[in-house]
């Protein structure tokens, strides 16, 4: 009997198909990359953020500008204040809604792969669900080029829905044969409704990233954002663009 449990026991273990790792070219290129700091260069950005409430504008932020931004000796990310700034800062201030959001988009945490790229795509691989890898499309890329796939799947809105679909959860890295990173493009889209009648719940985020190889050390060269959500009655809407070493 216990060798019968036992044969059932290993049966089922090896019916369950191993997770999927990401090849190790990528990880072994990024290891061998000497720490990313001290650094310190600029960055040229353009945002426009549109703001609605059941369909009617509420709130336009257009700005463009230079930010410095760079590492410590340890790697760590730091932002400086944009150039040119005007507004008062001390007491309370108030900022409007595309304000509020461009701040949270400048935070160090977020904008840590333009000043860092080496040490973002290492806690990448580490921390997303890799599930897949392909080839470029044709036409695009060098022979010996692999697109590696990742999921990451963008929070739910906290509401009991009547229909609900994810349309797109994953990022796709584009890396040369010798696992140098050459792009990055980051997919969320998802559409829910409340009822039949009313309540739509809808989501499209597209990041590219762009990077570049620079005397054997992996740079990021540019960043844009595309962003379209709605959450029943608000919705927003936001582009961004943003270029490492100033305007070019």
């Amino acid at each position: 009997m216990r060798t019968a449990i036992a044969i059932f026991m290993v049966t089922a273990l090896n019916a369950v198909p191993p997770q999927l790792q990401a090849p190790p070219v990528l990880k072994k290129f990024l290891e061998a990359q000497s720490l990313a700091g001290p650094s310190e260069t600029s960055l040229a950005y353009r945002v426009e953020y549109k703001s609605f409430h059941k369909s009617k504008p509420k709130d336009v932020f257009k700005d463009s500008g230079e930010i410095p931004i760079g590492t410590t000796n340890k790697g760590e990310v730091w932002v400086g204040a944009p150039h040119g700034l005007q507004a008062l800062t001390v007491g309370e201030t108030t900022h409007t809604e595309g304000q509020r959001w461009f701040n949270q988009l400048c935070e160090s945490s977020r904008l840590a792969p333009l000043a860092n790229p080496v040490g973002f795509l290492g806690r990448l691989i580490d921390k997303l669900k890799f599930k897949d890898v392909t080839n470029p499309p044709e036409g695009v890329g060098e022979p010996g080029d692999q697109i590696f796939i990742f999921t990451l799947e963008a929070p739910r809105p906290v509401a009991k829905f009547w229909t609900f679909q994810a349309k797109a959860d994953e990022v796709r890295l584009h890396i040369r044969k010798n696992g140098c990173p050459v792009s990055m493009e980051v997919i969320q889209s998802y559409e829910g409704r409340l009822s039949p009648h009313f309540g739509l719940y809808a989501l499209t985020r597209k990041e590219t990233w762009a990077f570049v190889d620079i005397a054997g050390q992996v740079r990021t060269k540019n960043f844009r954002l595309s962003l379209q959500r709605q959450d029943w009655n608000e919705a927003i809407e936001a582009h961004v663009e943003m270029t490492v070493g100033g305007p070019q």
